[in-house]
């Protein structure tokens, strides 16, 4: 059957399916009076050319008569007849015969797409029954069907037909291409690309996978949703409010300080991703590999992520959005101490062990019994005993305090609110979309907080049939309340204190004042605060100019504007003694001062280009050239005080002590040209060339350019005639290769030059005075230049059982080469260290995975199920280490990164004499006990040790596992049934090694003022207990012989988190008829509802580090949700 006329017809088209028809045919044939027809009118014709009387001519006229009466007169005397289908299809056929019976007979035909082509691999089959084909490479088929059955057409990326079988044995059917599967296209660099013809690795994020869900920036969101794309919490905030996540793509990048990290663009600007609202989004798409992110060349090495913000309506309709999220968070994980009594015995028993006085007096042991009786209401402190005008500290303490209750909230309250207007008027379309959340901390005795205010404008304007501009605008505001840090530090030691608060301190003396001690309330309530302001704004005019049919030149400018104050007050901290009409100065915090940070930001960056796209039978062209110029600048100023006359009125002029001034003023450019150009030929064959040719300030004259290529190809092997077979249930099967480099500009600037610094306060008083000086200046290279990153990258896109199955798979391979590494040891007596050079290098090999099942049951009910899973590993290729030195301050060749170094645990000294028949250990401590650790002497020389160190001698040490996260994965299954959604969304580690050194897992570190004591702890050898986990405890700095990186203590840190749940549902839209709302949904979200590990209570695995040491970090939160989205 053949298909008469154009098929695709305007969106304005407004013409009725009832209209009239007025035409004047004068000796046409029945073929040419159809044409006449469709010109004249929307119905279009549907017929097989075999028909007879299609040659027939006819001559009639109609003037505003039905179709019906058309069609008599068209067909009046030949022996065809018509039939009038929904949205205006007519199919002509055969008249029955007298007997009016249907029979079965072959039908055959050919299937075309828009340009006349054959569709190669179309589904051909009879609707409700099992019968079915495909179209050869010719695009013909060939079944038999009985006279009145339904064929459904159908084929990936376009759209499914149903034609009803008539008299006729032969058609011709042209598809239509689906813009929603053939048309869907991807953000690339520098414009879109249709998915079908991507060569690249490129990965899709829609804004379903990331909205309604109660987090609080995009990053949270982006976790575990795609493969290759590595978030983790902040390995030193942990779970803070506001703070930035971890991020990388495809594993460690490089080891350049400063290096590694993706490029992210907004609307084709940088900006960090925290700042972007949600709601905005339209798209996310991250770039992996060299060929799609070498168009961004020196800021792109190691991935991008492009985030397109929401534009104006297609057609006139004004829209009003209201989202809205209230939320409730809790810690996911929190690790709890044992209660006082156990807490002083095992004490006491480390004291024994180390030979010292016990912490706990028989005294302060039966108070402690004394009061867990009482339920913890008697003083929990005595006076203490060497100062009795002062509360006791340690040993004098003897209450039974959960610090986990104490210092974190039940649930703490966020929210969230966006608002969004979209429409066109005339020529213009636009967004605007204003967003507002408010994030409270989980801690008590601080009022933290994170806000964030967004302001989105996007305007398209078409001034002219060639010309169209753009006006992108953003603003985007974060403050943070956050508390200061004990004696002085930073807030992250505060985290470390919480870890070591004994159960036994009171959280306040029985005059009502807080307890100084191991505590860290007081400084949080009284000891001052940090306040942060980001402000970032940016606007972006850009063109669009449709020069020739294909030819499109595009420019924009960019200026962006971020500014950062922090404030920082330390204030002096009083504690009560024991007289409450006396006080003291708190030991850390003894002192006020304050801290002000101004930095200043402003980049600017212009984009000009052409893009140049032709179709010419089965070959497709598309071709872009363009520049992009760079300026960056920072302006920063730093300053504090001490002794301040009161800390009511915090300020630099309000302090009295030595003024502390620093300054920044830095800068950096780039100037880069780029080209792309992809051919395809009859879409089974894509070939991608990208070079970009750049130029950066931070290198010196002679070094700064670079050209920088990549190749990639892809390959349609469902589109040839020997897929025919298989094609009803492999439907589409790409194959994909990528290699290119790309240079890193990422590094830290003006390494060329040889900078002297100026010290103060010189050692020798001259004329009465400590005069400035300076020191001689430090060495640097006059070679280093760009560092290179080189991938290969494999993929395949794969569909199956008419697509309702899809699968990615990609391997790849990326070498990083010229990175900064150390240079050759210079003599000591010159005093200066060997500059940077460019001569390390490292190795990533990973794989990405990615299943996708859809399917629609029936009109009420349809669901999907998404996994990915990913995995990289990174090794050292080459690195300036010639001894091999193994240490956590350098590298070495073939270092595996994450490798864990340590001895190999042979269980427990039984006994003395176990002691002397074992291997020496001296070399680790000098004494040795039953119920301390006993390691295996792995290169039998009698004794345990390091030997020197080093890759080719390690002593007795090997890798014992490896801390990297393996076998990243997801798992999304999703659903409506109705006017009813869900959503469950798993995400994990399948493989990785941790240990925890620190007083979280090892409880006792040899300070018996500073250690805790945890459940697991309680586990420990003594003389009742043989079959411990733990060896002996010490009190002193012996402890630390039991707890070498060992075998033993390598724990799993694999995990499986219930990532999200989200239950929705919808009003009827005829319950909101009448009350001019077009869209009302309520939900239930719920994040990090459950995890399963194995690692030790109260660790979450994703907090496994912090600042102060292993798992002493901000814990992660649950969040439970209620939300709407309203649209009007």
């Amino acid at each position: 059957m053949r298909k008469v006329g154009a098929i695709c017809l305007s969106a304005f088209l407004t013409t009725s399916v009832f209209a009239q028809v007025t035409v004047n045919v004068k000796q046409q044939t029945i073929k040419q009076a159809l044409r006449t027809i469709e010109k004249a009118t929307d119905y279009r014709f549907f017929y097989s050319n075999q028909l007879p009387d299609l040659d027939k001519k006819v001559t009639f006229e109609v003037n505003n008569q039905s179709i019906e009466a058309t069609m008599s007169k068209l067909l009046s005397g030949t022996g065809l007849v018509y039939e009038k289908k929904e949205d205006n299809q007519i199919y002509l056929g055969i008249k029955e015969s007298k007997s009016g019976q249907k029979e079965n007979k072959k039908i055959t035909g050919t299937i075309v797409d828009d340009n006349g082509e054959p569709v190669i691999g179309a589904n051909v089959s009879i609707k409700g029954s099992t019968v079915g084909t495909i179209t050869d490479i010719d695009g013909n088929f060939s079944l038999d069907a009985m006279s009145g059955a339904t064929l459904l057409i159908s084929y990936i990326g376009y759209e499914t037909q149903e034609i009803t079988v008539s008299n006729q044995s032969v058609y011709n059917i042209k598809l239509s291409e689906d813009t929603q599967a053939l048309d869907e296209v991807v953000v690339v660099g520098y414009g879109t690309q249709k998915k079908i013809n991507l060569t690249g690795a490129v990965a899709t994020v829609t804004p379903e996978d990331i909205q309604s869900r109660p987090i609080t920036n995009v990053t949270q969101a982006l976790q575990g949703v795609t493969p290759g794309l590595n978030i983790t919490s902040s390995s030193k905030f942990g779970g803070e409010v506001g703070s930035p996540m971890d991020m990388n793509i495809r594993g460690v990048g490089s080891l350049t300080e400063g290096s590694g990290k993706p490029y992210v663009l907004v609307d084709g600007v940088p900006m960090e991703l925290d700042l972007v609202n949600p709601n905005d989004i339209e798209n996310i798409s991250i770039l992996k590999d060299a060929s799609s992110a070498a168009i961004y060349g020196a800021r792109a090495a190691y991935g991008v992520i492009l985030v397109t913000t929401k534009s104006g309506s297609k057609d006139e309709k004004f829209t009003i959005s209201y989202n809205a999220n209230f939320g409730w968070k809790t810690p996911t994980m929190l690790q709890k101490t044992v209660n006082s009594l156990d807490f002083v015995t095992a004490m006491n028993d480390a004291c024994d062990n180390a030979g010292v006085t016990h912490l706990y007096t028989d005294e302060m042991v039966e108070l402690v019994k004394k009061n867990i009786a009482s339920g913890n209401r008697m003083d929990g402190v005595i006076p203490d005993r060497s100062n009795p005008t002062q509360w006791g500290q340690n040993g004098d303490t003897y209450a039974n305090t959960d610090w986990t209750d104490v210092y974190f909230k039940n649930w703490a309250f966020q929210n969230s609110h966006d608002v969004s207007i979209t429409g066109r008027t005339g020529k213009s379309s636009y967004y605007a979309g204003l967003g507002y959340m408010k994030q409270e901390g989980q801690l008590n005795f601080f009022d933290e907080n994170y806000r964030r205010y967004n302001v989105t404008v996007n305007n398209s304007t078409k001034l002219t049939p060639w010309l169209t501009f753009k006006l992108n605008s953003k603003f985007a505001r974060s403050d943070r309340d956050l508390p200061v840090g004990y004696s002085g530090y930073d807030r992250t030691v505060n985290y470390h204190m919480i870890a070591r608060a004994y159960p036994t301190l009171p959280v306040r003396n029985p005059n009502g004042g807080f307890m100084e001690s191991n505590s860290v309330v007081q400084i949080l309530q009284e000891g001052g605060s940090e306040k942060q302001e980001t402000t970032t704004a940016y606007i972006t005019p850009s063109f669009e100019i449709n020069v020739l049919d294909g030819l499109k030149v595009n420019g924009d400018f960019t200026y962006n504007y971020v500014g950062y104050n922090r404030d920082t007050h330390f204030a002096k901290v009083y504690v009560q003694d024991v007289k409450p009409t006396e006080s003291h100065y708190h030991h850390a915090n003894n002192f006020n001062q304050i801290e002000e940070e101004q930095r200043t930001d402003t980049y600017t960056t212009g984009n000009l280009y052409a893009n140049y796209q032709k179709a010419f039978g089965k070959h497709s062209l598309d071709a872009l050239v363009g520049g992009q110029l760079e300026y960056f600048k920072r302006k920063g100023l730093k300053g504090s005080k001490r002794d301040l006359i009161t800390d009511n009125v915090p300020s630099i002029g309000t302090a009295t002590g030595l003024t502390n001034l620093s300054d920044e003023i830095s800068e950096w450019s780039t100037v880069g040209s780029f080209v792309r150009l992809n051919y395809s030929f009859d879409d089974r064959y894509m070939f991608s060339f990208n070079g970009r040719y750049d130029g950066s300030s931070r290198f010196r004259e002679g070094k700064r350019f670079g050209f920088f290529p990549s190749f990639s190809a892809a390959y349609n092997m469902h589109r040839e005639k020997y897929w025919e077979p298989i094609a009803p249930i492999v439907n589409t099967f790409k194959l994909r290769a990528s290699y290119g480099t790309l240079g890193n500009q990422e590094v830290p600037n003006y390494l060329f030059y040889e900078t002297i610094p100026i010290k103060t306060n010189l050692e020798y008083i001259i004329n009465g005075a400590r005069p400035i000086y300076t020191q001689t200046p430090d060495l640097v290279s006059w070679d280093l230049t760009w560092e290179e990153s080189r991938t290969l990258n494999i993929g395949a896109d794969m569909s199956f059982l008419d697509n309702r199955l899809s699968a990615t798979v990609e391997w790849y391979s990326r070498e990083t080469v010229n990175m900064f590494g150390p240079s050759e040891a210079l003599p000591a007596v010159l005093g200066k260290e060997a500059p940077k050079k460019n001569n390390a290098s490292l190795r990533t090999n990973g794989f990405e995975l990615t299943l996708n099942w859809k399917h629609r049951v029936n009109k009420d009910f349809s669901y999907s199920i998404t996994g990915t899973l990913a995995d990289a590993q990174t090794e050292v290729t080459k690195y300036n280490n010639p001894t091999g030195i193994i240490s956590d301050k350098t590298y070495f060749k073939g270092q595996k990164l994450g490798d864990i170094w340590g001895y190999v645990t042979d269980g427990f000294f039984t006994s003395e004499e176990d002691v002397k028949k074992s291997p020496d250990q001296s070399a680790i401590h000098a004494k040795w006990n039953p119920g301390d650790m006993k390691y295996i002497d792995l290169n039998k020389d009698g004794k345990i040790d390091w030997g020197d160190n080093t890759i080719n001698n390690p002593g007795d040490k090997k890798v014992l596992g490896n801390n990297t996260p393996r076998f990243l994965y997801g798992l999304m299954f999703a659903g409506q049934y109705k006017d009813f959604d869900f959503s469950v969304f798993f995400q994990g580690v399948g493989k990785r090694d941790v240990f925890i050194g620190s007083t979280t897992y090892f409880g006792f570190q040899g300070n018996k003022y500073f250690d805790n004591v945890h459940e697991h702890n309680m586990d420990y050898w003594r003389e009742d207990n043989k079959d411990a986990f733990f060896a002996r405890p010490y009190s002193t700095g012996e402890v630390s012989k039991n707890q070498q990186v060992q075998s033993r203590f390598i724990q799993n840190g694999a995990y499986l988190r219930l990532k999200n749940l989200q239950l929705g549902y919808t009003l009827p839209s005829e319950l909101l008829q009448g009350v001019g709302i077009d869209k009302l949904r309520f939900y239930f979200s719920g994040e990090n509802l459950l995890t399963f590990t194995k690692l030790m209570d109260g660790v979450d695995p994703e907090g496994t580090s912090g600042a102060w040491g292993d798992a002493k970090s901000y814990p992660l939160s649950l969040v439970c949700s209620f939300g709407v989205n309203l649209t009007f």
